[in-house]
C-alpha cells in the first residue's frame, strides 16, 4: 500500500470513529472481571449512554451512516438480551426498528449492507422475511452472482454470510472459498485499503460461522496475524501500518474473533504484560458509561461504545435470533406430522399446545388424509386412560381454540372433575405431581373453578429445597418443579409466594454455565427439555431470563475461562439443528419432544392459559340461564318460545351443561320438560320438528318417544319425493335431523336442497326472499352432515357467497341487499357453515385486517355476557343462544356427548 493511501485511509477511519476532545481521567478497570454481574453493571452503564444519543427518529446519531450505526445498536441491544422495538425518545416517537424499516433500500445497496442489515434485524428478534416490507434475505441474494459469490469485495462476502447464517439459510461454498482464497500471507484480510484487525476478525467470524473449525489452517493463520496486532495493554490496534495504540474498536471486534475461535482471552497467548484484552476493552470506558476510541483521544464515542458491549458479554457475530429458530423448528414439525394429522410418539396434545403458543391455526395442520390435529386429538379422548392425560388434552383443546366439552364423544372436564378427590385435594390416588398438575391445566384452560384443596395439596409436594419430584416423595427435579410452578401461578398463587420464590431459588441452583437446566442436581449437562420448561416457569412467575443479569451465567473454570454470558435462551438456540429440530443434549441428534417443548419457550409463553372463546361461552350461559321462565322455556321476541329453547338447550350442549338440570326453583321445569309439553304446537313442519329432533338427540333423549310423540315419523310424514316442504329451511333442518338420528338421507333429499341453491351461490329462507347468510350457514351444514364432499362445486359456491357477505369488521351481514352492517346472529351462523365445510375461520383468506370472524363474534358481547344483535341494540338472548355454538366452533347436527368412555378402576 502506498504512503498517500495510507494516510488518507488513517484520516477517514480517525473522523469516523472520533472526533477528538479530553474529557476527564476515569477510574482504572479491575485486572480482571469474570463475575457475569459485573459485565453487566459495565454494559447496563453503556447502554443507558447510548440510549440518552437517540435521535427523535429513532436513528443513532453518525457523520455519515446513521443507519449503519442504528444497526450497531441493534446489535449492541440484542447482545444485551435488551428489546430493542421499544428503544424510541418517546412513546409518540419513532423506534430504532421504525427508522431502519424507513431504510431498508436506501441503505442495502450492496451485499455488505444488505448482509450486516439482515443479521441485525435476526438479532433483534424480527422476522427477515418480512421487515420494512421486504425479504431481507431474498434482498441478499439478489447481490449474489453467478460464480456463487458476494462480489470482489472480502467484507460483502463476510457480512453476506454472517447474515445467511443468522437467517439460517444456506451458504454459497463459492463465498467461503473466496474468503479463504483472499487471505493475505501474514494471516490478514485487506478490506479494499489495506489489512487490518477489524476486517480480519469480521472474516474470522464469518468462516467460523460458516462451519469452519479453530484447527483449520486459515483460522489459525488468521489469529496469529491478530496475535502481531496487540499492543502492550493487551488491546488491539487497527493495524501497526499505522501506529501502535490499541484502539476500542479493534479490539472489541478481534475480541470477538478469539472468543468466535474458542480462545481464552486470558490465557498466556493472550496477555502482553499481565493485561489481557477483555480488561484492556474495559480501560476504554469513561465514568459516563460510554466508551472512547482510543486513550489519546479521551472523548464519548459512539461507535466505541455500541461495538464494545457484544465484546464485553463475549458475544461473537451473528447473534442467533428467534424468527429463524422458529421457522426451521415448525417446518421440521410439519415434516413430522403423520397421515391421520397426529404426531408420535403420543406427543400430539403436547404438539397442539406448543404450536397454539405460537400462534399457528391447528384447524390447518393436516396430515396427507386429510385430518387435522385437532380432529385426531378430538379421536384420542376415547382413549383417555387418566386424569393427567385427560388434563393435557383438555387444556391442549382449549388453548388451540377448540372445545373439551365435546371432544368426540368425550366430556374431558366432566371426566377430570370426577377424577377429584375432595377429602385430600389430589386428582390423582397414587399422588403423582403430573397428573394433578396437568389436571388443573385442564380446568384452568377452560375456565373452570379450581378447587383451594387442589392448590393447598400441590404445595404441601414441595420438597425442602424448593423443588418437586414426578410424586409426593420423589426427588427434585427441573422438570416437575417447572410444571408446578406454572400450575400454582395459573391457579393464583402470587409470584412473591415464599412457595414460587422457593421453587426458583432451586431452579436458580440448578442452572449451568452454559446458561441451560439438567434433569436434576445430578446433572453435568443441561438439555433442552429442561432448559425449555425452565424458561417458561420463570417467565410464569413474572421473570423475563433474557433480560438483565438474574439468570445470566458464564463458564469460568481452570481449563476453560470465557466471557461469553449465556442465558437460558443462549443454550436453547444452541441445541438447534441444521434439520430444525432440537436435539435433547449435544450429539443425541434430531429429538420430536425437544423441539415441541422448545417452541413455547422460544417465544417465552407459560402454560396454560385461558381459551377467550371459552370464556366468552361461559360468561353468555352464565346470562342465559337467568333468562329462563318457570315453566323451562326461554323469551322468544318472535315466534313460538320452543324455537329460541331449542337454540339455548343447544348453546348449553355446546358449553358442556347439563340443561336438564336448568330449571327456576326446586320445583321447576327444564328446558326439555317445557318442550316434551309443546310438541304437537310447535312441531307443525318440517323445520321446526327437524330443529327439535337435532335439540333432543344432542340432549341424549331418545326422538322416537319425546312428548308421547315419535319426531321421527312426523318428520318423515312431510316427505314428498325427497323434498320436506318448500323452503330451504325445512329441508335444511330435516337433513340435520336425520343426520343426528343416524338415519340414512337419501340422495332425493339432498338433491332437493342442492337445487334451491340461488345464482350468486346463497339459500334464500322463504320463497322469493332473496339470499342471506343465516340459511346458506345453515345449508352448508345440513349438506356436509348429510355426506356430500366439502369440495362440491355447491360447497365452494356457497363459500364464495359467504366471502361475498363479509363486511369489513370481519363479521357477517345477513344480506348486503338490506345493508353492509355485520350482526351477531349472521356472523354465528357463517361461521357454523364455513367451519362444517372444512374451512377455518382463523385462516388468513376469511381475516380482515388483524380482525376474523370470530374476533368480530366476540366484539359483540358486552360486560353482563349477552351479546347484542348489532352494536347499540342492547342484551338480545337469540344472538347470545346462537353465538355461543360458534365461539366454540361447534357445527349441527351437535353431538350427544358422554363424560366417560373408558374403563377407569378407580372411580366408583
Amino acid at each position: 500500500m502506498n504512503r498517500t493511501k495510507k494516510l488518507l485511509l488513517l484520516l477517514v477511519f480517525v473522523f469516523f470513529i472520533s472526533s477528538g476532545t479530553f474529557l476527564p481521567a476515569r477510574a482504572a478497570a479491575p485486572s480482571i472481571l469474570l463475575d457475569v454481574h459485573s459485565q453487566g453493571t459495565v454494559v447496563d452503564r453503556a447502554l443507558q449512554w447510548v440510549l440518552a444519543q437517540q435521535n427523535d427518529d429513532g436513528s443513532f446519531p453518525s457523520t455519515w451512516d446513521a443507519v449503519g450505526m442504528s444497526l450497531d445498536a441493534v446489535f449492541a441491544g440484542a447482545a444485551a438480551g435488551v428489546d430493542v422495538s421499544n428503544w424510541r425518545t418517546d412513546s409518540a416517537n419513532p423506534s430504532v426498528l421504525d427508522f431502519l424499516a424507513a431504510n431498508v433500500d436506501a441503505y442495502a445497496t450492496d451485499a455488505a449492507k444488505a448482509g450486516k442489515f439482515l443479521a441485525a434485524i435476526v438479532a433483534a428478534g424480527q422476522d427477515p422475511w418480512s421487515f420494512g416490507n421486504r425479504d431481507l434475505v431474498a434482498l441478499l441474494l439478489g447481490y449474489q452472482l453467478a460464480d456463487g459469490t458476494f462480489g470482489t469485495s472480502v467484507t460483502a462476502n463476510a457480512w453476506a454470510i454472517l447474515g445467511l447464517v443468522a437467517a439460517r439459510e444456506s451458504v454459497p461454498e463459492a463465498a467461503i472459498a473466496f474468503l479463504e482464497g483472499q487471505q493475505a500471507p501474514n494471516g490478514g484480510w485487506d478490506s479494499g485499503w489495506g489489512i487490518d484487525t477489524n476486517t480480519t476478525s469480521l472474516v474470522l467470524q464469518a468462516l467460523l460461522a460458516a462451519g469452519k473449525t479453530s484447527s483449520d489452517s486459515v483460522i489459525q493463520k488468521g489469529l496469529a496475524y491478530l496475535a502481531t496486532q496487540q499492543s502492550e495493554s493487551g488491546g488491539f490496534v487497527f493495524s501497526t501500518d499505522f501506529g501502535t495504540e490499541a484502539d476500542a474498536n479493534s479490539t472489541a471486534y478481534c475480541l470477538q474473533a478469539l472468543i468466535a475461535a474458542g480462545e481464552n482471552p486470558f490465557s498466556s497467548t493472550w496477555c502482553r504484560g499481565g493485561h489481557s484484552p477483555f480488561n484492556a476493552l474495559l480501560e476504554f470506558q469513561l465514568p459516563s458509561g460510554a466508551f472512547v476510541w482510543k486513550e489519546s483521544q479521551g472523548e464519548e464515542n459512539l461507535s466505541a461504545t455500541l461495538q464494545a458491549i457484544p465484546a464485553v458479554l463475549g458475544k461473537p457475530f451473528p447473534l442467533s435470533g428467534v424468527v429463524p429458530a422458529l421457522r426451521d423448528a415448525v417446518a421440521y414439525l410439519r415434516g413430522m406430522q403423520e397421515d391421520d394429522g397426529s404426531f408420535p410418539s403420543g406427543f400430539s396434545a403436547r404438539a397442539a399446545m406448543s404450536l397454539a403458543a405460537l400462534g399457528e391455526d391447528l384447524y390447518q395442520w393436516k396430515g396427507a388424509g386429510g385430518t387435522s390435529l385437532l380432529e385426531y386429538l378430538e379421536t384420542e379422548a376415547a382413549r383417555v386412560n387418566n386424569v393427567g392425560v385427560a388434563g393435557r388434552l383438555a387444556a391442549a383443546l382449549a388453548m388451540a381454540k377448540a372445545n373439551p366439552y365435546l371432544a368426540g364423544d368425550v366430556n374431558l372436564i366432566a371426566y377430570i372433575k370426577r377424577a377429584y378427590q375432595a377429602d385430600t385435594g389430589a386428582f390423582d390416588r397414587q399422588g403423582n405431581v403430573w397428573n394433578h398438575s396437568l389436571a388443573l391445566w385442564g380446568l384452568y384452560a377452560s375456565g373452570e373453578p379450581i378447587p383451594p384443596e387442589a392448590v393447598a395439596w400441590l404445595k404441601s409436594c414441595q420438597n425442602e429445597d424448593g423443588g418437586w419430584g414426578w410424586a409426593v416423595g420423589g426427588a427434585s427435579d427441573s422438570n416437575s418443579t417447572a410444571l408446578a410452578i406454572e400450575t400454582l401461578l395459573a391457579c393464583g398463587v402470587a409470584e412473591d409466594d415464599p412457595v414460587i420464590t422457593h421453587a426458583l431459588d432451586y431452579l436458580r441452583s440448578l442452572q449451568l454455565g452454559d446458561g441451560g437446566f439438567p434433569w436434576d442436581a445430578t446433572g453435568t449437562a443441561s438439555d433442552a427439555d429442561s432448559t425449555a420448561l425452565a424458561i417458561q416457569a420463570i417467565v410464569a412467575a413474572g421473570e423475563d431470563p433474557s433480560v438483565g443479569w438474574n439468570w445470566a451465567r458464564t463458564i469460568s473454570s481452570t481449563e476453560e475461562i470465557t466471557i461469553t454470558v449465556r442465558k437460558p435462551l443462549d443454550r436453547l438456540l444452541a441445541l438447534q439443528r441444521p434439520s430444525g429440530a432440537f436435539e435433547w443434549l449435544p450429539g443425541t441428534g434430531d429429538n420430536l419432544l425437544s423441539t415441541i417443548e422448545a417452541l413455547p419457550a422460544l417465544v417465552a409463553r407459560p402454560f396454560p392459559w385461558q381459551s377467550p372463546t371459552i370464556k366468552a361461552a361461559q360468561k353468555a350461559i352464565a346470562w342465559i340461564k337467568d333468562q329462563q321462565q318457570e315453566d323451562g322455556s326461554f323469551p322468544a321476541a318472535f315466534g313460538h318460545p320452543a324455537g329460541i329453547t331449542l337454540d339455548v338447550i343447544m348453546a348449553g350442549i355446546a358449553a358442556g351443561e347439563d340443561v336438564s338440570a336448568w330449571r327456576q326453583g326446586a320445583g321447576g321445569a327444564s328446558p326439555l320438560d317445557y318442550l316434551a309439553s309443546v310438541v304437537d304446537e310447535y312441531a307443525t313442519s318440517a323445520s321446526t320438528t327437524g330443529k327439535l329432533i337435532v335439540g333432543v338427540v344432542a340432549a341424549g333423549r331418545d326422538p322416537t318417544v319425546f312428548g308421547q310423540c315419535n319426531l321421527i315419523e312426523r318428520l318423515l310424514s312431510y316427505e314428498s319425493e325427497g323434498a320436506f316442504g318448500t323452503t330451504s329451511l325445512d329441508q335444511a333442518w330435516a337433513l340435520l335431523a336425520l343426520a343426528a338420528a343416524k338415519r340414512a338421507v337419501d340422495q332425493s333429499a339432498i338433491d332437493v336442497l342442492l337445487g334451491l341453491q340461488q345464482e350468486d351461490g346463497g339459500w334464500e329462507s322463504d320463497l322469493g326472499r332473496g339470499t342471506d347468510t343465516n340459511t346458506t350457514g345453515l345449508a352448508l351444514q345440513a349438506l356436509i352432515a348429510a355426506g356430500v364432499d366439502p369440495s362440491a362445486p355447491a360447497i365452494d359456491r356457497a363459500l364464495s357467497y359467504l366471502k361475498s357477505q363479509q363486511s369489513s369488521s370481519g363479521g357477517f351481514t345477513y344480506s348486503t341487499a338490506w345493508g353492509t352492517e355485520a350482526d351477531a346472529n349472521s356472523t354465528a351462523l357463517s361461521i357454523q357453515g364455513l367451519f362444517a365445510a372444512g374451512e377455518s375461520p382463523f385462516a388468513q383468506q376469511w381475516q380482515k385486517g388483524e380482525q376474523g370472524p370470530v374476533d368480530a363474534l366476540l366484539a359483540f358481547q358486552l360486560e353482563s355476557g349477552a351479546f347484542e344483535w348489532k352494536p347499540g341494540q342492547g342484551e338480545n338472548l337469540l344472538a347470545t343462544a346462537q353465538a355461543v355454538p360458534a365461539i366454540l366452533l361447534e357445527v349441527y347436527p351437535l353431538r350427544e356427548v358422554s363424560f366417560v368412555h373408558v374403563w377407569l378402576p378407580w372411580l366408583p
